[in-house]
């Protein structure tokens, strides 16, 4: 039996809102259960699933195939996650400061606001203390009533791989830990009325409000900005790279001592900058990675490899040549090539060291 219905997801994608309503209710204990896996929050794992289906709802019609629906709903879902995470720990001074105090009626008792931070904390001690590929698995385990076959056909992957990642999950959360975690996920899933929560919205809003608004964009910002944000970054990255190499390579040109040295540093030039445009280029493509931020760290890091490696092992060996023809020259003025050498190679290790640690400081702060 299909996880979702294909009738259903054709029917949604030519604009059926009852159709809709039943693939959201068909995929929104999936679809939190792997929003919960990762913001480790009840309450926003909800608002990350309806910014999920209000996006899904838009693509729905340049989907090419009912059977890539799933896929692409977990793929957004994780994505969404990671940029709620993002975008949530960047605001948390700033909605701290701005926050409007709620009426006294509206007000969750003293009662109520214990439990609530008792369930929290037990979910996010325990999601912490699974492995992450464990957590959406028991997540959905127990929200989907301790079904292997519907949790395996929901993740997209086989049932002996449920069995593993749950008992992974169950070494590290023995006894009474395990219990309460069930206990808490089955209290915490979503209700019916979460999806038609979503429909309401999808009924009652113009059509070009839909095409871009999400939950999430009025409590943060807007996933296009997101994207714009991104592509400024690379742009702006590209340009002061080139720049920089631009600069660099032009001032050995100034001081290359014959037309065999120009030609392979223009060589050296021109590898540095396609390595450049490639991997900024990879930033923008779509990757099997699918989250945002990684996926920029890792191209980043693998850029700074790739530069440094060739600056300290490629353009030494280019300009070995001049530091002899200098020495040669005026030996009193300037040093034997290898010493000369080593001190260039010195300085590009120690500027390589200082941009990784840069970027270790990013890592940790993006």
């Amino acid at each position: 039996m299909e996880p979702v219905s294909a009738q259903d997801i054709g029917l949604a994608a030519q604009g059926d809102h009852q159709a809709y309503a039943r693939v959201v209710s068909q995929c929104q204990s999936v679809v939190t259960s792997i929003a919960l896996s990762i913001v480790h929050d009840v309450s926003a794992s909800k608002d990350v699933a309806q910014d999920v289906f209000l996006a899904a709802w838009t693509g729905l019609p340049k989907l090419a195939k009912e059977a890539s629906f799933l896929p692409w709903l977990r793929r957004l879902t994780r994505n969404r996650s990671h940029d709620f995470k993002r975008r949530n720990w960047r605001h948390q001074k700033h909605l701290a400061l701005t926050e409007v105090p709620e009426p006294l009626d509206a007000a969750p008792s003293a009662i109520e606001r214990a439990m609530a931070a008792e369930q929290e904390g037990v979910l996010a001690e325990a999601l912490k203390a699974i492995p992450p590929e464990s957590r959406e698995v028991l997540t959905l385990f127990y929200r989907e009533d301790g079904s292997v076959e519907r949790c395996a056909a929901l993740l997209g992957i086989k049932e002996d791989a449920v069995r593993k990642r749950l008992s992974r999950a169950r070494n590290r959360l023995r006894g009474a830990a395990e219990l309460r975690f069930a206990d808490t996920v089955k209290k915490s899933a979503p209700e019916a009325a979460s999806d038609a929560a979503v429909i309401a919205l999808l009924i009652n809003m113009p059509a070009a409000q839909a095409a871009g608004l999400s939950v999430l964009a009025t409590k943060a910002k807007l996933p296009l900005y997101f994207g714009w944000a991104l592509f400024k970054f690379v742009g702006s990255g590209l340009a002061l790279g080139l720049l920089g190499l631009w600069f660099g390579v032009t001032g050995h040109l100034k001081k290359a001592i014959d037309e065999r040295e120009r030609k392979e540093l223009r060589r050296f030039g021109l590898v540095q900058g396609l390595v450049m445009l490639a991997i900024h280029v990879g930033i923008l493509s779509p990757w099997p990675i699918e989250d945002t931020a990684l996926r920029i760290k890792i191209l980043t890091m693998l850029l700074c490899v790739v530069l440094y490696s060739s600056t300290i092992f490629w353009l030494p060996r280019i300009i070995k040549r001049r530091f002899a023809f200098l020495h040669k020259q005026n030996p009193l003025k300037h040093p034997s090539p290898e010493i000369k050498q080593r001190r260039f190679v010195l300085f590009q290790v120690v500027l390589a060291l200082i941009t990784a640690a840069i970027g270790v400081f990013s890592y940790m702060a993006f």
